[in-house]
């Protein structure tokens, strides 16, 4: 009689506790791996910080002064925002030398009404998106305008965006976003930041202190939210009609942001324009309400915040970088202003 011989190999009890161990241990790493994940990025994060203050630092030297957050008056870099003026200095000459060639070109004349009463003649090219600014079909937009920047990105984004806004005049045009804003100070009215509109100041004319004074901060993308705001390469902004001709864009919200920045419900979205009207404050996402009850991830293009875990980086006018918890709210309209004056605990 021949003894059966028993074959090696595992029972489906032994596999299924096997297979049950390995998802355990899968849902222990997996966190620990996210984190350290999100630690790397937030780092990333501070160096592109870091990188965006020395190039402004540079800038300062070299021409004598900051660049404004934007330039409203109708000229050859019409509403550059402070991030193409430093492309120089963040080794991106050519990318420079192009848009500026390009905005220097000399072929379509038109005739913009502001200041009043006579306006100022100028070229299509002057503007960054090209004809379509004047009823025009040509030309297109500046080349520069849909560059996306890496530097420009904070890596813990869930996704990097281009807004596509459609063929307009039968050109189409794509500008490329940024996860940061230069800190105009308050509001876009108040404009008493470090990187306000139409206004250049010096490093020393920072008498709150450079150590003490807001430059840049994060203003990350929020999901479900429709792209309005946040193109690096030119900031026209919200509009507002409590000022007047070119003024009435400060370029609020696409590259500079007041610490307590006002929404000015003027701005033809209803998404936009149902949110509350401010101020804003340095919060997490996803808590703010409009006008009909309802959580808008859109009211959140009015504020400061990060996808980072408990707060945002930060990088101050003496070019340090700091990761401030959303706790420091409480100073950073302090904080936010050039020449304010104020007393307060640093945080």
């Amino acid at each position: 009689m021949r003894r059966a011989i028993r074959r090696p190999g595992f029972t489906l009890v032994e596999l299924l506790v096997v297979f049950a161990i390995i998802g355990i241990l899968i849902g222990l790493l997996l966190p620990a791996v996210q984190r350290v994940r999100e630690t790397a990025n937030r780092i990333k994060c501070a160096n592109n910080l870091k990188q965006l203050s020395l190039a402004l630092h540079n800038y300062n030297d070299t021409l004598n002064g900051l660049p404004s957050g934007v330039d409203n008056f109708f000229h050859v870099h019409w509403h550059w925002s402070w991030f193409a003026k430093i492309l120089p200095f963040i080794e991106q000459d050519n990318l420079y030398r192009e848009a500026d060639a390009w905005a220097r070109t000399q072929t379509t004349a038109v005739h913009w009404p502001f200041p009043s009463p006579n306006g100022t003649d100028g070229w299509a090219n002057w503007s960054p998106w090209g004809g379509w600014v004047f009823g025009l079909p040509g030309p297109g937009a500046n080349p520069a305008i849909g560059k996306v920047m890496p530097l420009f990105l904070c890596p813990s984004e869930p996704e990097f965006r281009v807004i596509d806004a459609g063929i307009i005049n039968g050109q189409p045009l794509l500008m490329a976003t940024t996860s940061y804003q230069g800190v105009s100070g308050q509001n876009y009215l108040t404009n008493d930041g470090v990187l306000g509109s139409d206004r250049r100041i010096r490093l020393i004319d920072i008498t709150d202190g450079t150590s003490n004074t807001l430059m840049i901060g994060e203003r990350a993308t929020a999901k479900n939210q429709t792209m309005t705001f946040g193109v690096w390469f030119a900031g026209c902004g919200q509009l507002s009609r409590k000022l007047s001709g070119d003024d009435e864009y400060r370029g609020s919200a696409d590259v500079v942001l007041g610490v307590r920045e006002m929404n000015t419900q003027q701005n033809g979205w209803s998404f936009i324009d149902s949110c509350p009207a401010g101020p804003y404050h340095f919060q997490p996402q996803g808590q703010i309400t409009d006008l009909t009850g309802n959580l808008n991830p859109n009211c959140d293009q009015f504020h400061y915040w990060s996808w980072h875990i408990g707060g945002a980086n930060w990088a101050y006018a003496d070019g340090s970088v700091h990761f401030l918890t959303y706790a420091a709210d409480r100073v950073l309209k302090q904080m936010g202003t050039r020449s304010g004056g104020e007393a307060f605990e640093a945080p």
